[in-house]
């Protein structure tokens, strides 16, 4: 009896310590916090539901194409922006959102007539303002300070994830140095139409797309908005921002499943999604504190049941991968058919601990305790770069050594003439099906890639394997990206001509030598 009521009096301790272990484990061990998150950012990449464009949202977006018409890029032009507010207001949107930093001057008369218009406008306008000392100077801030009135201020701030630089939540505000507390651009939006937000670091509830090909709101550039029918805007709140390939991106949860452009998503998209969730009352799709609290103590029970169990390590660990093969899919499926965020890393680690420490406690010998640890450990280890390693620990010292290499150079001829007949966006796929097979024919050779710069290509051989052929093999490289640019260069006019668009053929020139070289790890 009283040994019955010691084992149970050891489960229910081993139980609860091992819930608060994982818990605290994944809250405060900064690359767990991390690991939970990414689980949770792949679910909300690839399983977000589909759902009807926000009506309520327009996006102003200024382009590549909205840029192509000013004399500088930046800052905007200031008398294009004072004419697009202007023909705004007279479409009597709900509120006009600037994601646009005032924060130095351009030309004095369109700089007076931006200022004279914000003033005057009948929509209630809100500004993106910032005293952040990364982004602006003291003569910055004085200027933004001067141009911008504080009726029209909002935090541009993003609030991203520490660990990662995810933006994660919705930026909520902060106390200025005279009391008074300046709301987030979200938060400040939802006010002026009247929606009261807690003054909370809310987590994103990301506004699923209706597809695809469609974004989850309507974008229209900055340029072509007098020509676009009034009803498109009347009664909407209106984002003006920045959408351009290089400038003002932020990574995202999207980012872990669509690395490049789809996952870092432009400043004033992130605010269109708060805003969303703000108006509709939204909130995260992370299941509750109590539901989390919960399904942590549901695994750490069952891991504490398991290790009282007499079973070999084997089955030890066949029971929990099994018990684990049903957790991961069903958090998966929650989310598919519930739209809930449930932790995954957590209630394993729940698990984990409590199997391993009720084992201990039960009187299994060290030896089948390490026996389970390390073929645990094991399948998380490469036991190919464990032999590398050992077979020659020089791979991990710091310094170089002589050798006798090739290297290569390889650029595109007339690359100027070339980039001005394409965006940033067509460039960057030209420039990528350039390098691509070049460097396939590189690779294939036994060279490696040292860097691109731009249209050109370092690449060396003998290094860091020995290549008694390099000079050979850099050679035969050499013949051989040439000669795949007549077949590049024919697939390129096939499309220009299907595009009505002129062709200029991709020549390059490459540039070989031989030598003794210094190489190694700096």
């Amino acid at each position: 009896m009283w040994r019955k009521l010691r084992n149970a009096s050891a489960a229910i301790v081993v139980t609860l310590l091992s819930a608060v272990a994982a818990w605290a484990a994944v809250h405060y061990l900064s690359f767990l916090t991390g690991a939970e998150r990414t689980i949770a950012d792949i679910r909300t990449a690839t399983l977000l539901p589909p759902e009807a464009q926000d009506q309520r949202i327009v996006i102003v977006a200024v382009t590549e194409d909205t840029l192509r018409l000013f004399h500088y890029r930046s800052p905007v032009d200031r008398g294009f922006l004072a004419k697009l507010l202007q023909t705004l207001d007279a479409r009597h949107p709900a509120a006009i959102l600037v994601d646009v930093l005032f924060d130095q001057a351009t030309e004095p008369d369109k700089d007076a007539a931006l200022k004279a218009t914000m003033d005057s406008l009948h929509t209630p306008l809100l500004i993106s303002y910032t005293d952040n000392p990364k982004i602006v100077d003291d003569k910055q801030l004085a200027y933004l300070n001067a141009y911008v009135a504080p009726q029209f201020r909002a935090r541009a701030e993003l609030a991203t994830d520490p660990i990662d630089g995810t933006v994660r939540w919705i930026y909520p505000g902060t106390k200025e140095p005279d009391g008074s507390y300046m709301l987030g651009d979200d938060r400040a939006v939802a006010k002026v139409l009247g929606v009261d937000t807690p003054a909370v670091q809310e987590e994103i509830a990301w506004h699923g797309r209706p597809d695809r090909k469609t974004e989850p709101f309507r974008i229209f550039p900055a340029h072509l908005v007098p020509v676009l029918p009034a009803g498109w805007f009347q009664d909407k709140v209106v984002l003006i921002g920045e959408i351009v390939s290089l400038t003002d991106r932020h990574r995202t949860p999207f980012a872990v499943v669509y690395p490049g452009l789809e996952g870092e998503l432009p400043g004033i998209v992130l605010h269109a999604h708060g805003i969303s969730q703000l108006l509709a009352g939204r909130h995260s799709r992370h299941i509750s504190t109590a539901g989390e609290i919960l399904l942590v103590l549901v695994l750490s029970v069952i891991g504490t049941l398991q290790g009282y169990l007499h079973l070999r390590p084997s089955r030890h660990v066949a029971l929990g991968a099994v018990s684990l093969a049903v957790l991961w899919p069903a958090g998966f499926a929650v989310n598919y058919f519930f739209g809930l965020l449930v932790p995954l890393l957590e209630p394993t680690i729940a698990f984990v601990l409590s199997t391993w420490a009720t084992d201990v406690i039960t009187g299994r010998d060290a030896r089948r305790q390490r026996e389970f640890i390390h073929g645990a450990f094991s399948r998380y280890m490469n036991p190919h770069l464990i032999e590398q390693l050992a077979d020659d620990p020089s791979r991990l010292t710091l310094g170089g050594e002589m050798r006798d290499m090739t290297l290569l150079f390889c650029d595109v001829r007339g690359f100027t003439t070339i980039s001005e007949m394409f965006d940033a966006h067509g460039l960057t796929q030209l420039i990528n099906r350039f390098l691509t097979p070049m460097t396939d024919i590189i690779l294939a050779r036994q060279g490696t890639i040292d860097k691109y710069m731009g249209d050109c290509i370092m690449a060396f051989w003998n290094a860091p394997l020995d290549d008694p052929q390099h000079a050979a093999h850099a050679c035969a490289s050499a013949l051989a990206m040439n000669a795949r640019l007549g077949p590049l260069n024919n697939e390129l006019e096939a499309e220009a001509k299907a595009a009505n668009r002129r062709h200029v053929p991709i020549k390059i020139g490459i540039g070989l030598n031989s030598g003794p070289v210094v190489v190694g790890n700096m």
